[in-house]
């Protein structure tokens, strides 16, 4: 396992680091979730690379484990991805987000009620 470093989240970056690594189908990727949603997910779902991504909390850990840096963590996600013990959370694609943006918006004002609508995955 080799580090490279930080990489920006622009798409011209993330391009040119798979190009670096090798052809996108033989990749995959894993991030854990946080505050910037599923971008980087779907940028790389696009170029045709394997990316799955796991929530913080379903991340093993140690007992006594404190030191949180970005390249430990980097590190420790890489071998529990490797060995399978991480389960991914299912991500929206687009078209559902909008789909439940606007079921929400819509009980909010309950103006209509949401049935489930064709292209959601789950009933809003």
């Amino acid at each position: 396992m080799r580090s490279l470093g930080v990489i920006p989240n622009r798409p011209e970056s993330v391009k040119k680091l798979v190009k670096k690594l090798g052809p996108a189908s033989s990749l995959r990727a894993c991030y854990e979730a946080g505050p910037c949603g599923y971008v980087l997910y779907w940028q790389l779902t696009q170029m045709g690379v394997h990316c799955d991504v796991i929530a913080p909390t379903l991340v093993p850990t140690k007992s006594g484990e404190r030191v949180k840096t970005d390249r430990r963590d980097a590190q420790k996600l890489a071998r529990s991805y490797r060995s399978g013990d991480l389960t991914p959370v299912w991500v929206r694609i687009r078209n559902t987000r909008r789909c439940a943006t606007w079921c929400a918006r819509a009980r909010r004002r309950r103006r209509i009620s949401c049935e489930p609508v064709t292209g959601c995955r789950s009933s809003y």
